[in-house]
């Protein structure tokens, strides 16, 4: 395994062992010239470090790969909803003078305590489904 790693491009520079992420050869390991991406084409050094994937292989890292965009894309919607759904109840609850709200956010719900401070400051406390943050 020691020549597996310690390979050797033609520019004789150590050669990086990279993943493809081409949808012919999805998650695909290969070797590669230790000077490309550095500004240099490098000396195309090239050979495969995995066998090649298969087609249901394929389908199923695509599939994964748009669930986990999903999710993230999810969870930052999430987020902005929340941080704007905490503006709203925050300021509903100065003008109204109330000290405990809550609401739900997605799955999640979220109370928010306003707990008077010193020097007229005003703190939260923020519940989300159960555990406390500031």
């Amino acid at each position: 395994m020691d020549s597996e790693v310690n390979r050797v491009c033609y520019c004789g520079v150590r050669s990086k062992l990279t993943t493809s992420w081409t949808y012919e050869n999805l998650g695909r390991r290969f070797w590669g010239c230790g000077n490309y991406r550095n500004g240099i084409r490098g000396c195309k050094y090239f050979s495969w470090y995995d066998p090649a994937v298969t087609e249901r292989s394929k389908g199923v890292i695509v599939g994964l790969l748009k669930k986990t965009v999903a999710m993230e894309q999810e969870r930052k919607n999430e987020r902005i909803l929340g941080i704007l759904l905490l503006g709203v109840v925050f300021l509903v609850g100065f003008i109204l003078g109330k000290k405990n709200l809550a609401f739900n956010l997605g799955s999640r719900w979220v109370k928010v305590v306003v707990v008077k401070g010193g020097f007229g400051f005003m703190l939260l406390k923020v519940v989300v489904n159960g555990s406390f943050g500031v």
